[in-house]
């Protein structure tokens, strides 16, 4: 058979709307289910006091790898400070004891020892 013919073949129309019922259908639904529990959830996220897109963000840099999280982490720390971007602190923040002169530290912690840092 050629591709031409190929192209001419009969279209199967009932097969199409059998796929579409069984496979393309089901899927769509449990599309929706998925979508209507991760609504919630992030709804529940936001009911912990928490910015939705912040937490996104958050679980987006959880799932990176190490150096991808470090590399990011970086460039957004060095941005923030170009765009002047800060943690404005007030007064509950500074009650609380929240850094020295109202400043926020950013998170660090001690880089893990690895090969590549043992052979510097």
């Amino acid at each position: 058979m050629s591709k031409a013919d190929e192209k001419r073949r009969e279209p199967n129309f009932k097969g199409a709307a059998s796929i579409i019922r069984s496979k393309i259908m089901k899927a769509k639904e449990d599309g929706s289910k998925i979508q209507g529990e991760l609504s919630d959830a992030w709804s529940k996220v936001e009911g912990c006091g928490v910015n939705k897109k912040a937490a996104k963000d958050a679980l987006k840099l959880h799932n990176m790898s190490s150096e991808g999280q470090q590399e990011y982490l970086r460039s957004l720390y060095a941005m923030m400070g170009e765009f002047n971007i800060a943690l404005e602190v007030d007064l509950v923040d500074q009650a609380e004891g929240e850094g020295e002169e109202g400043v926020v530290p950013f998170p660090t912690r001690e880089r893990e020892a690895s090969e590549s840092a043992l052979l510097n």
